[in-house]
């Protein structure tokens, strides 16, 4: 759930705080500028928490502002159950090696996943980075370290760095942090001293572009032989021909369950080569995903030939960012028609399915695969549609398998909508109540920095996923949940 708060008086968000359920799990309070509140202040707001929140988001929120003393304060108010949380973007670099030190020690003994990203740690010393990092809570099973610029230190200063990561430590986000001006050696070796317990880790956007065919080989034949979840974006694949990609791609760990193949130029090779290319994927791939792929460039029947090439093991999809409005209503439901029938979560959003009629989006949907639960529309342009209409998409899915739709938060606004997205998947409704107690399972179980919660801090939305709605008065949102292992 995401709530706006900046430029509320506290005796209101005191007062929306206490309206929440209960059993609210996650909650994102990022980028509200939270540090213009007194410590006071912020301690009422957290001990104003739901009783059962596990996981909290107060990203952006500047806190480098606060004291160290003021900022253990605070801290030491977090629900003592709480299992996730981010403190991404605040500046917190700044604070010396002892103050992080001091501060971490504040955080919830049982803290299984937390952001602490964009904080500029490139900076601080070797010897002073290892000794923040012990400070960690020892259950620590998730972390993000991205866009902290640790590409500078020397290879040997990173194997001691993630030496000094938590031991059970299973998901790891180091997107971001210029790796590739290392050696393949360096980075064999750099490979070499992950957590042995690691199952997930974001590697993307570290500018590995001029890396050769077989150092990509030998870079990935490195990885933890049990990985499980691999972000790999913007890495090398660019100019990389067909029997490169599939070398590369053969060389993945055959553990694997989830894959980012975002690319852009994938939609260049011919849909023989591109078919070749899906192939090659581990065969128990469980997720995938092709934002950003410039997909409209097919034809709705090499669409489909794609589609059916996608492992059968397959459980999330993300097609987001591709344009797909650009077919006809008939072909996306030929297209979507073709999806593999155990997809459980499918992101389609920022893809102008808003140009079609309702009518039209109605029939779309209602050939989605019967095992859906988790489907994100998204800045889909939905908004030029009546409440008439919206409600219709809405119906689509009474009595159906989804627990989650998600909608841009202007559409969640309007009264009438509202009500029914209650009434049919809101958080007390009977589709909710399916997948009420796996929430908090997979909340523990599945902590990968690319869940819907690990998005770059950088961004409003924060770390973790925001639900479909805003709040900014008493509103009985159901909280975000999604099916995929990215």
């Amino acid at each position: 759930m995401r709530m706006y708060v900046n430029g509320l008086r506290q005796e209101d968000i005191l007062r929306v705080l206490s309206q929440l359920d209960p059993n609210t799990p996650l909650l994102d309070l990022s980028w509200n500028g939270l540090c213009n509140r007194t410590a006071e202040e912020l301690v009422q707001i957290l001990r104003a928490l739901p009783a059962k929140l596990q996981s909290l988001d107060l990203s952006g929120n500047a806190l480098v502002f606060k004291t160290t003393a003021r900022l253990v304060q605070i801290l030491c108010a977090l629900p003592p159950n709480l299992r996730s949380l981010n403190l991404s973007g605040n500046g917190l670099s700044f604070k010396t090696a002892d103050e992080l030190v001091h501060i971490l020690g504040a955080l919830p003994a049982n803290l299984h996943a937390l952001g602490w990203a964009e904080m500029g740690f490139g900076r601080k010393s070797a010897v002073d980075f290892i000794r923040i990092l012990g400070a960690l809570p020892v259950n620590l099973k998730s972390l993000d370290l991205s866009e902290n610029h640790l590409g500078r230190k020397t290879a040997d200063e990173l194997v001691c760095i993630l030496g000094a990561l938590p031991a059970n430590l299973q998901s790891l986000n180091w997107s971001e942090n210029g790796l590739g001006r290392k050696t393949t050696d360096e980075l064999v070796c750099i490979l070499g001293a992950l957590p042995v317990n690691l199952q997930s880790l974001d590697w993307s956007e570290n500018g590995l572009d001029r890396k050769t065919t077989n150092e990509l080989v030998r870079i990935l034949g490195a990885l933890p032989a049990n990985l499980r979840s691999l972000d790999w974006r913007e890495n090398g694949l660019g100019d990389k021909t067909t029997e490169d990609l599939m070398q590369i791609l053969g060389a993945l760990p055959r553990s694997l369950q989830s894959f980012n193949l975002s690319w852009r130029r994938l939609c260049d090779k011919s849909i023989e080569e591109f078919v070749q290319i899906l192939r090659v994927l581990p065969v128990n791939l469980l997720s995938l995903d092709f934002k950003q792929s410039a997909l409209d460039c097919k034809t709705a029947d090499e669409l489909i030939q794609i589609l059916r090439a996608l492992p059968a093991s397959l459980r999330s999809l993300d097609l987001s960012s591709n344009v797909l409005s650009r077919k006809t209503a008939d072909e996306l439901v030929r297209i979507f028609s073709a999806l593999p029938e155990n997809v459980q979560s499918l992101n389609w959003s920022d893809n102008a399915l808003g140009s079609k009629t309702a009518d039209e989006i109605v029939h779309i949907l209602s050939v989605l695969p019967a095992n859906l639960q988790s489907l994100d529309l998204r800045y889909n342009a939905l908004g030029n549609k009546t409440d008439e209409e919206l409600i219709a998409l809405i119906a689509v899915f009474r009595e159906s398998a989804l627990t989650e739709l998600r909608l841009d938060n202007y559409i969640m606004q309007r009264p009438a909508v509202r009500a029914v997205y209650d009434d049919i998947i809101g958080f007390r409704a009977h589709n909710a109540r399916q997948k009420e107690t796996g929430l908090l399972a997979l909340l523990v179980s599945e902590l990968t920095p690319s869940l819907p919660a690990a998005s770059s801090a950088s961004h409003p939305a924060g770390f973790f996923a925001s639900s479909s709605s805003s709040l900014q008065a008493s509103n009985h949102s159901r909280p975000a949940y999604k099916c995929t292992l990215q």
